[in-house]
């Protein structure tokens, strides 16, 4: 799964959110510090749906599959293992406001994407 995740990531995310040693710019987030990681359905709400078109961030369901989707999601989570001792991105684990309306938005129950992100 992880070679499938990391072809995957470098043919449809690298342009944007970079390649295993962080982001392009400052204008796409760095995959490895996101939220929607640890929550498998608001990774593929994300990357599939098109939770987040209104932000910019496109639908991939015409290119991915679930498979493909989830694929990512563990290479990025490995990836997001190897960074754990840098410095993390602005909010990691905190539940901001956009990190609720993407929740609502994907549809997905508040307390249990809160659960799984072991949040307070």
């Amino acid at each position: 799964m992880h070679e499938v995740g990391e072809a995957r990531y470098d043919e449809h995310c690298n342009s944007c959110h970079g390649g295993n040693v962080g982001r392009v710019s400052n204008i796409f987030p760095d995959l490895r510090y996101a939220a929607a990681l640890s929550v498998p359905e608001l990774f593929k709400a994300i990357v599939i749906d098109g939770a987040l078109q209104a932000d910019g961030m496109v639908s991939f369901k015409k290119v991915l599959t679930m498979e493909d989707a989830e694929a990512i999601r563990s290479y990025v989570v490995t990836l997001a293992n190897q960074a754990k001792n840098a410095p993390p991105a602005p909010a990691l684990h905190q539940w901001t406001a956009p990190l609720a309306d993407l929740v609502l938005r994907a549809g997905l129950e508040v307390g249990r994407v809160m659960t799984l992100m072991q949040l307070p």
